[in-house]
């Protein structure tokens, strides 16, 4: 089981906090803001730093593309068994709105799930709500390393 796996397969129901399982996380001040375990969704609030800005202080869209891609993962890897773990195959994003939000929100979602293959679907909100980026992806489905 990975640092990812580990946080979140030990979280309590209902319980917000940081989530900072590795350097990138870190970096965006990850926190979870709520887990569904049985309605199979994610809720990760980031606040992100200076250098994940452009010039006019825009969130840039690499940090964008990144936290799509944790809610998208960690939604996946919510619903897996301990001894699964998930690899991003395909993450297309579709770009709504610039945003210079000082705190954003992504929420994952399962939208299928088979054995070998997880379908999960991302939006990232600013505080006001409104969309900043949509994202699905196409997870593969693999057994954890000893």
């Amino acid at each position: 089981m990975n640092a990812d796996q580990a946080i979140l397969h030990g979280w309590p129901d209902g319980e917000e906090g940081p989530a900072e399982s590795n350097p990138l996380a870190t970096l965006l001040a990850m926190r979870i803001v709520s887990m569904d375990r049985a309605g199979k969704s994610i809720a990760l609030g980031f606040t992100p730093p200076p250098a994940t800005r452009t010039a006019d202080g825009s969130l840039n869209r690499v940090a964008i593309a990144s936290m799509l891609d944790f809610a998208c993962g960690y939604v996946a890897m919510v619903v897996l068994v301990p001894t699964r773990t998930v690899a991003s195959s395909t993450l297309r994003i579709e770009w709504v709105n610039d945003s210079k939000a000082d705190v954003v929100t992504a929420t994952g979602r399962i939208q299928a799930f088979n054995e070998t293959t997880a379908f999960t679907r991302a939006e990232l909100l600013d505080e006001r709500g409104a969309v900043i980026a949509l994202a699905t992806s196409a997870l593969r489905i693999l057994a954890t390393r000893a």
